[in-house]
């Protein structure tokens, strides 16, 4: 009975290479001689341009899915990395402003004109000096960060236009400044408000946008190739609003808003990566 040659020309490449078994062998040398085209197939082998038998075009489909899902898997799984290393990389290197509190820092004047600050387990300060118009006073506004109840006392000296009077307060948003140093304010005492603006306006801005196209969608839900456009431009707001609650959580108040939205970019673009690579249910099921 003759050998298929299907069978024959999925042994071809073991008999080539000398790797099938003695079975085998002697079924492809059996069959040779009285089928010409699997005696071509084999000399294409042996040339390195082998002919795919037509059982096998699935087969490399089905494989070259298999590479392109495991090239998508790695993707995904490098943007779930550095959206989560971008994350904690801020909240590890973000700085605690403190509150003030008695003792935490007091101001005087140097011999060299300039503001003394000393403040008690203070590692950083932030600063800022406003002159009045007619630039005869000052207001030098102070805040530490990352203080340690136990560390060393430190020194600051702040820099203020000479022939100017500085009042020197230690701020914090929402609470009542603090004179350390100077002649009052002379509207009374004050509080500075929190940075808010650009962070509260941008995320209130992407839920608009969320909402509008997930309305848009369902409308449009007729429409493939509308629906389609639709579903990515709606993983922008989607992926900023997680961006900004990794990095933020629900506060839209900035210290250093340059720092923070930066962060927050970055992350909606590592998100929006993860999205867009997520394996979709309809893939999972073609393989």
């Amino acid at each position: 009975m003759k050998t298929d040659c299907g069978i024959i020309r999925d042994l071809l490449p073991l008999y080539a290479e000398d790797m099938c078994s003695t079975e085998s062998r002697a079924a492809v040398e059996q069959h040779l001689p009285g089928c010409a085209d699997c005696q071509a197939a084999l000399e294409n082998i042996k040339k390195d341009t082998p002919i795919a038998p037509v059982d096998a075009l699935p087969f490399k489909a089905l494989s070259h899915k298999l590479r392109r899902s495991r090239w998508r898997m790695a993707a995904f799984a490098v943007a779930v990395v550095l959206m989560l290393a971008t994350g904690t990389l801020y909240h590890v290197t973000n700085r605690q402003y403190a509150r003030f509190s008695p003792g935490l820092a007091r101001a005087e004047m140097a011999a060299d004109g300039r503001v003394k600050v000393t403040g008690l387990g203070a590692t950083g300060i932030d600063t800022s000096v406003v002159t009045s118009p007619d630039e005869t006073s000052a207001k030098v506004y102070i805040t530490y960060f990352n203080v340690n109840p136990n560390g060393a006392e430190t020194t600051s000296y702040i820099s203020v236009p000479k022939g100017t009077t500085p009042s020197v307060y230690y701020v914090y948003p929402n609470e009542e400044a603090v004179l350390l140093l100077g002649p009052p304010d002379g509207e009374g005492s004050f509080a500075l408000l929190p940075r808010i603006a650009p962070l509260s306006f941008n995320l209130l801005g992407m839920i608009g946008l969320l909402i509008l196209t997930g309305a848009l969608a369902i409308a449009m839900r007729h429409k493939p190739n509308i629906r389609q456009v639709l579903k990515k431009i709606i993983l922008i707001p989607v992926a900023y609003i997680t961006a900004h609650l990794i990095i933020k959580g629900m506060d839209t108040t900035s210290w250093d808003l340059m720092r923070d939205l930066c962060y927050i970019l970055a992350v909606m673009v590592f998100t929006i990566a993860l999205l867009w690579l997520a394996p979709k249910q309809r893939e999972r099921h073609e393989l």
